[in-house]
């Protein structure tokens, strides 16, 4: 099965073991593998990311590894609320 496409845009760029965590933990948490596209948008709060993947869309105020747990997000699902 060809990899999901997924739009990652954050306030900064992520250090390459956030980014690997990220993207390990999403694809044991949906069970796939994503091809991923990155952007940077400085205008965001410090810490925000949002994540496009097919028609769901989760945002977080928090570091990825911060906002993330084991829950499926649903569309529009805010991490806030999935975080421990």
């Amino acid at each position: 099965m060809a990899p999901q496409t997924m739009a990652l845009e954050s306030a900064r760029a992520l250090d390459a073991a956030e980014y690997r965590d990220l993207i390990e933990r999403l694809e044991r948490l949906y069970g796939k593998k994503f091809e991923v596209t990155r952007r940077v948008d400085r205008r965001s709060p410090s810490a925000a990311w949002r994540l496009l993947i097919g028609d769901r869309r989760i945002d977080a105020n928090r570091s990825p590894a911060a906002s993330m747990r084991s829950a499926r997000a649903t569309p529009h699902t805010d991490l806030r609320k999935l975080m421990d």
